[in-house]
């Protein structure tokens, strides 16, 4: 019963679509209309309105994820019991009731819920491991999904056990879905330059 209702608290918290709000009453734009993927996420807060704003936003997104999973952890729940609600900020981010079910990544909000999974260590791990593929190519989406994958191995490797080793996977499998139409495009490497674009 505790998992079930932690569970729905980090849907209901997540679903909450803080920064598009925050473009809507302090831009007065939908941010959704900057960048090529919809998105009403922190990125394209930081694209309409600049990187303070972009800060604003990516602090309420992975804020809105980490008070259920702090608050099932200090009720006792432990294991396999958080990993529904470790998961459930991205996903109500993702499919939020108040755009129409067409929410963001989630990747904020999964920062988020490894922050109250592991602490600002967990958190830093996850930065850390976005790190390599950031600077290696130039796909946010190949930076989420490659980037998660990295951490899952890092989890496995240092013996961190099954439950978050499969919060990790399923994090994955959500931002590969989240990610799939950029994820047509191939990997775009630093050092290659892009073509220059026709005038």
């Amino acid at each position: 019963m505790q998992t079930l209702m932690f569970t729905a608290a980090g849907l209901a918290l997540g679903s909450l679509p803080l920064a598009w709000w925050l473009g809507r009453t302090a831009l007065h734009v939908d941010v959704r209309d900057y960048g090529g993927d919809r998105n009403p996420g922190a990125g394209n807060v930081w694209r309409a309105g600049g990187w303070k704003m972009g800060l604003a936003a990516a602090f309420l997104d992975v804020g809105k994820a980490t008070p259920a999973v702090l608050a099932a952890r200090a009720a006792g729940l432990s294991g396999w019991s958080l990993v529904p609600v470790a998961l459930a900020p991205a996903v109500g981010h993702a499919f939020s009731p108040f755009l129409g079910f067409r929410g963001g990544k989630g990747v904020a909000c999964t920062f988020g819920s490894w922050i109250g999974l592991a602490g600002p260590l967990g958190g830093l791990a996850l930065a850390v491991c976005f790190a390599v593929f950031y600077a290696a190519q130039r796909t946010d989406a190949w930076t989420n999904v490659l980037g998660t994958g990295l951490f899952a191995l890092v989890l496995i490797v240092v013996g961190a056990g099954g439950a978050l080793v499969a919060t990790a996977g399923a994090n994955l499998l959500l931002l590969a879905w989240t990610s799939r139409g950029e994820l047509r495009e191939a990997p775009r490497p630093r050092w290659v330059r892009p073509a220059p674009r026709r005038p």
